[in-house]
């Protein structure tokens, strides 16, 4: 029987941020934690969503301690100023580390105060989260819609997912507006992000009508949008539709998963410190080519919602046009084409391959391989 699990409230569309005030007071929040970075608070997006819950009647402290991959350490420092200053919600403006991050504090922050770093660790499944209301000021991640976090162990220097009902936030304020000042190669980055959480979900073996239904929505809208709102990034048009693309892609995923685009990104981000969305732009042209024997006719459906013209062709050669759509879209955006552009070695791969098989996004992918298949992926890209 599938189960889906999908966000209660989202709002979505210009100028929709501005009604955090309103809406956090209705969830009965008197005093939040904003969950931030220093380049947020610095730009004034901060101050301006304090302003909005100040006129609502709701106090707020900032905690823009956010790393770009938030580590447990951020997580406990965050429990820290939310148990001191007597907040009773967590409200995260950004891209997904403080989304992330603010997740993982309201839900261990309310119910495991003894020791957080440890709770993070050992994801503990019992209780309820303060509310949390999710601000994405990028179009990529899909926190927003998800279940799921990605924490930064500094010391073992790996990326932990963590997949928790309980991580679901409250309300989402997905404002298209808040994503006109990214700068190209984050657009690019993060929109590829959305592309793989997308065409993984629809590939998963376990999709479901929900997850095809949303998947393929989001692959249509992003090869529509995506390259405009990099050469154009005050289009609201293109910046609408990719703040759509990328909602759906994580509740896509939410659903059915991803695989090994994910999986080998993330031991990948978490040795060279290369941003999430850059590793699984390098990884998906090759991944998908990997599972193309496996399930041919799926790829075939996402090159059609990406525009390519299959008319006529073998459901293996339509498939193999989504790959070269994918890798056209990655060169269009000026994106790595190479892992040894962001310093990855030969003498890495084997233990890469070793993590990746171990990651939790793994078992989801519609082909199993070796270790050795795994590494030649990699090989594939140095």
């Amino acid at each position: 029987m599938p189960e889906y699990v999908l966000p209660p409230v989202v709002l979505l569309g210009p100028g929709v941020s501005s009604a955090v005030g309103r809406e956090v007071a209705a969830l009965g929040c008197r005093k939040v934690l904003v969950v931030s970075d220093k380049f947020l608070v610095e730009m004034g997006l901060v101050a301006r969503i304090q302003d909005h819950l100040k006129t609502a009647g709701v106090d707020s402290l900032v905690f823009s301690g956010v790393n770009p991959d938030p580590t447990t350490g951020n997580v406990a420092s965050g429990i820290k100023v939310l148990k001191e200053g007597g907040c009773d919600g967590v409200v995260s403006i950004g891209g997904g580390s403080a989304l992330d991050c603010g997740k993982t504090i309201a839900y261990i922050g309310a119910a495991f105060p003894d020791d957080p770093l440890e709770a993070v660790k050992t994801v503990p499944r019992a209780a309820r989260s303060l509310p949390f209301v999710a601000i994405p000021t990028t179009a990529g991640t899909g926190s927003e819609a998800t279940q799921f976090v990605v924490i930064t162990d500094p010391v073992a220097k790996e990326k932990m997912v963590i997949i928790n009902r309980n991580l679901m936030p409250r309300l989402a304020l997905d404002d298209p507006e808040l994503t006109v000042t990214m700068p190209p190669k984050m657009t690019a980055a993060t929109g590829m992000d959305a592309l793989a959480h997308a065409v993984e979900a629809y590939v998963s073996p376990n999709a479901s009508p929900l997850s095809d239904a949303l998947a393929l929505k989001a692959i249509t809208l992003i090869g529509h949008h995506l390259r405009q709102a990099f050469v154009q990034g005050d289009d609201m048009n293109a910046r609408t539709g990719m703040m759509e693309a990328q909602f759906l892609a994580g509740a896509a995923f939410n659903n059915a998963g991803v695989g090994y685009v994910h999986a080998m990104a993330h031991p990948l981000g978490a040795r060279y410190h290369v941003h999430h969305g850059v590793c699984c732009s390098l990884l998906l042209p090759a991944v998908c080519a990997f599972n193309l024997s496996v399930v041919p006719e799926r790829y075939a459906e996402i090159a059609a919602a990406l525009g390519c013209n299959i008319r006529g062709l073998s459901t293996e050669a339509a498939a193999r046009e989504a790959v070269a759509a994918i890798a056209a879209l990655r060169r269009d955006l000026k994106l790595p084409e190479r892992l040894s552009e962001v310093g990855a070695r030969e003498e890495d791969l084997v233990s890469l391959a070793e993590e990746a098989l171990r990651d939790r996004c793994a078992p989801t992918n519609p082909r199993q391989g070796t270790r050795e298949e795994v590494v030649g992926i990699y090989r594939a890209v140095l």
